[in-house]
């Protein structure tokens, strides 16, 4: 989860950073939103019961890719 949160505030960054003074006011509304967006922390979860840290679901993945290959070898 800390990779995705610090990724999340990267972009609140980059878009305050960003050269928005001239821009018209529904791009810098856009802007606002995005920023607004990225302070909240980013969740996988799983079908809104549990949630799910990157590492896991890397691990879950992982593990379903195996199976299916298996699958599949056994199939031919």
């Amino acid at each position: 989860m800390q990779l995705m949160q610090g990724t999340s505030g990267e972009v609140a960054h980059a878009v305050y950073n960003h050269d928005f003074h001239d821009a018209s006011i529904a791009y810098k509304r856009y802007l606002l939103i995005i920023i607004i967006r990225a302070q909240q922390p980013v969740e996988l979860n799983a079908m809104g019961y549990l949630s799910i840290s990157l590492d896991t679901f890397k691990q879950l993945m992982s593990v379903s890719y195996r199976v299916i290959t298996m699958l599949m070898q056994m199939i031919q």
